[in-house]
């Protein structure tokens, strides 16, 4: 730790996620009855940090096994750092009256389920108060009004909340505590009431039984259509495979048209030692065109990624693949339909795609975490980022290829958009993953925010923004027009969701709230709609895959304007870190399985565990 005092490294490290006294914020809590596990199950979680989430690998980053050992006692000992007394919130308190401590206890819930309660607000006292925020914790807690939100005395919040415990634990006791802030409506004062509920997780009622086809690579998407199946990889490359049996994919062509593309530099300059590119989409029309999304393939997050801000964030592309199976990878299979898509350094990119009566929708990541450039996202949004825009296929083989921009950082802007040909459709999207049609509206995952120090625009002056710059994942049901909550400098979309999370209010009537909330660091990816004779219970509804979270592939169903059931069917430790989610030709359940480089496919749901076994490619 450099000679560093293990509470100063925790402090300067951990808190801002773990919470200064170890009680949990946005990430789990870490106090010593939580702490239940072997000492190295920990030191193998900090040494190794867990992909897809905003936790590092602290060996990468210099700590020794002895230093993470230290650490690993010091959270285990209970010696947390003191808490600086707040006068100001104990005569806050004063005034407000006592607000009781709350424990609510849950029972007979599993693990990945959205679960609603009431909270009763008791002994507020004379003065009405309004709640500014609810600090999440260790089981993604949110509580579903906007807020700020006026409470008298004896009145109840409603609380949502996803149940996301060790990933490795199925069964027992979780329990989530929450610091609700309260203000006097008149601003002269606050105060922090603690809200805990414990959760007794029960086994899933449903395990999907799954045969694993190892692939030649790590997955990035995903598409079916008929007996193909289509797996795209990091480094570019597409196999094509088709169903042979019911359990079995037989590995047809391999395309590496995609991969080919030619790369350039952030200054624009040719890059021909980048090979490879990242494939965020894929989809499949009628006549058996593979559409696909690719940008650079340089990303500077994580361990398998490449370091450095020198991704060209104009390179993002949309390509037609024409003549079915045995012809996708020919010279004269591809046709370029769209170049000079935005993206950013880091993970933010096109990346969903969704075909509906003639248009193709196309999902465009946003520039910045949280609307405002900050170090680890350094470039700032473009009016075509954060946003849906739409396609018409047939003025587009007619136009191909539509350049938006060239290779650089000469970004385009809505005056590149042509109306009937390429439309700026709905925006406010942070970064959108997945995009379906379903019930005949388009439906999209869209990933909440890192966290940390990243601000919002207007939030940037300290007390007058928002409470909270971290959001979670969402599923929104999009219609045209909408704003989906993210803002956007470059067009003017200042305000995050409605307005009513910044301390003075200031609203937002175009935002169009989400559909479901899934919690923090979910990592929402592909989704779905279920049809299929394989799982007829399951029929009609979203599938919707989990890359981190504690959680695998979950079920929803959309009835009217909400999601009136939320249910688990594959879960970790036997399904992690899912990419993709597609349907086979009778009703299969495919899933793309980043890290351990396989596809896993379901026709029935085991008899009692997750149940993987080994299948033949």
């Amino acid at each position: 730790m450099g000679g560093v005092r293990v509470d100063q490294f925790y402090l300067s490290n951990c808190a801002v996620c773990h919470g200064s006294n170890q009680e949990g914020g946005t990430a789990p809590a870490l106090s010593p009855e939580m702490l239940t596990e072997e000492d190295n199950f920990y030191v193998q979680t900090i040494r190794d940090g867990r992909p897809g989430s905003t936790m590092p690998s602290w060996e990468s980053r210099g700590l020794s096994e002895e230093e993470i050992r230290l650490l690993v006692g010091y959270l285990k000992s209970g010696t947390v750092p003191p808490v600086i007394p707040d006068s100001q919130g104990a005569e806050a308190v004063a005034r407000l009256g006592l607000i009781a401590e709350t424990h609510l206890t849950v029972s007979g819930v599993e693990a990945g389920t959205s679960v609603q309660l009431d909270w009763p607000v008791k002994n507020i006292g004379e003065e009405t108060v309004r709640l500014v925020r609810l600090k999440g914790a260790s089981l993604s807690l949110f509580h579903l009004t906007k807020f700020p939100i006026r409470i008298n005395s004896g009145e109840t919040i409603p609380v949502r909340f996803v149940v996301v415990p060790n990933p490795d634990t199925r069964a027992g006791t979780a329990t989530a505590s929450a610091l609700a802030v309260f203000e006097r409506i008149d601003g002269t004062g606050t105060t922090e009431v603690r809200l805990t509920v414990a959760v007794e997780i029960v086994e899933p009622r449903r395990q999907l039984a799954m045969v694993a086809i190892p692939v030649n690579g790590l997955p990035a998407r995903m598409t079916a259509w008929g007996e193909l199946v289509f797996v795209a990889y990091m480094d570019g490359g597409i196999d094509v495979f088709r169903f042979q049996g019911p359990e079995t994919l037989l590995l047809v062509e391999r395309i590496e048209s995609i991969l080919d593309t030619p790369n350039h530099g952030r200054d624009g300059e040719p890059s021909p030692d980048t090979q490879g590119r990242w494939i965020g989409g894929m989809t499949v029309g009628d006549d058996g065109t593979l559409y696909v999304l690719h940008s650079d393939p340089r990303l500077n997050e994580g361990t398998y990624l490449t370091t450095g801000f020198l991704a060209d964030l104009n390179s993002g592309m949309l390509t037609a693949l024409r003549g079915g199976p045995g012809a996708y990878d020919s010279e004269s299979s591809r046709i370029d339909l769209v170049k000079g898509l935005p993206r950013n350094v880091t993970n933010h990119a096109p990346l969903g795609l969704a075909l509906r009566d003639g248009w193709l929708y196309i999902a465009v990541g946003g520039m910045t975490d949280s609307g405002v450039p900050d170090p680890s996202k350094p470039d700032p949004d473009t009016e075509l980022s954060g946003a849906i825009l739409r396609l018409n296929l047939e003025s587009a083989q007619r136009m191909a290829p539509i350049t938006l921009a060239k290779a650089g950082l000469d970004f385009a802007g809505r005056e590149m958009l042509q109306k009937d040909v390429l439309e700026l459709w709905a925006t406010g999207m942070r970064n959108g993953f997945g995009l379906t049609v379903h019930q005949g509206d388009i439906f999209l995952t869209d990933q909440g925010s890192d966290g940390g120090s990243a601000p919002h625009p207007l939030g940037e002056q300290g007390p007058s923004g928002i409470s909270s710059n971290l959001t979670p994942d969402h599923l929104h049901r999009v219609m045209e027009g909408d704003f989906l909550g993210q803002p956007n400098q470059a067009r003017g979309e200042t305000i995050l969701n409605d307005g009513s999370e910044y301390a003075t209010p200031i609203g937002n009537p175009q935002y169009s709230p989400p559909l479901h909330i899934f919690g923090i660091h979910n990592s929402a990816t592909g989704i779905v709609t279920y049809s299929g004779e394989a799982f007829p219970d399951l029929e009609g509804m979203l599938l919707v895959g989990k890359f981190s979270g504690g959680l695998g592939l979950q079920a929803l169903r959309v009835e009217g304007d909400g999601v009136t059931d939320v249910i688990s069917v594959a879960s970790p430790p036997s399904v992690r870190n899912i990419t993709d989610v597609a349907i086979g030709p009778n009703g299969e359940i495919l899933l793309a399985e980043f890290w351990e480089r396989r596809i896993l496919i379901s026709r029935r749901y085991a008899n009692a565990a997750t149940a993987v076994t080994s299948g033949v490619p």
